[in-house]
């Protein structure tokens, strides 16, 4: 499989991806924020049927449209999705987070509102409207680039922030404020680490997908 456009971060050069190629064919793809922050509830949620999962990540990210239950072509967009999703700037060489002990500072469920806040402060944009059309490669490109004068980062700030970092005097203001921002489950949520993504793997998910599509090729 390849991607009709090959990067996964934001190219001034360059438009999104918005098609897949799989032997020959293409295949729209619908990366908007809101449906790739819903394929993270989805599959963060233990509760979720299998089966319906499946065809409801599909039916995110294609329509539709009916794909190729073929192995190769499901390995090949749960690489691209992965890459897609993990992709950081900054980060190991512009690769995936870098890996290793990470506090997490955000959450795009519970903090969603503060999000929708900060795009209008700092962007006059309102994601209410923009959903179903604003790429996910350019919505973090623009949620990385929030100010340190949203609430949004300021609250992030104070999750991070640790004893060390502050005087004995500061710091019950500060532990008074992580416990009145803190967020309930701290390994649930992606991604994690200051306001980088840390690696979602979706394996799990597509392990499912790729099991059904060997079945039926027997």
């Amino acid at each position: 499989m390849k991607a009709n456009k090959q990067g996964f971060l934001l190219d001034l050069t360059s438009s999104f991806i918005d098609a897949v190629s799989f032997k020959g064919k293409q295949y729209g793809i619908n990366l908007a924020f809101d449906h790739v922050l819903k394929f993270f509830d989805l599959v963060s949620d233990e509760s979720v049927d299998k089966d319906y999962l499946n065809s409801k990540v599909i039916e995110l990210f294609f329509g539709s449209q009916k794909i190729p239950q073929d192995p190769e072509f499901l390995q090949g967009f749960e690489k691209m999705l992965n890459k897609l999703v993990n992709a950081e700037p900054y980060l190991s060489g512009g690769g995936s987070s870098a890996s290793g002990s990470m506090v997490q500072s955000f959450s795009w469920s519970k903090d969603a509102g503060m999000i929708e806040a900060a795009f209008l402060q700092n962007y006059q944009i309102d994601l209410m409207n923009e959903q179903g059309k604003m790429h996910w490669t350019k919505f973090k490109a623009l949620f990385d680039g929030l100010s340190d004068k949203t609430k949004l980062i300021k609250i992030i700030q104070i999750r991070q922030t640790t004893p060390s970092d502050v005087t004995k005097e500061e710091w019950p203001r500060i532990a008074q404020a992580q416990v009145t921002f803190s967020l309930d489950d701290p390994m649930k949520d992606a991604p994690k680490a200051s306001k980088q993504s840390a690696s979602f793997n979706t394996s799990a998910m597509f392990q499912a997908l790729l099991d059904k599509a060997h079945r039926k090729g027997e």
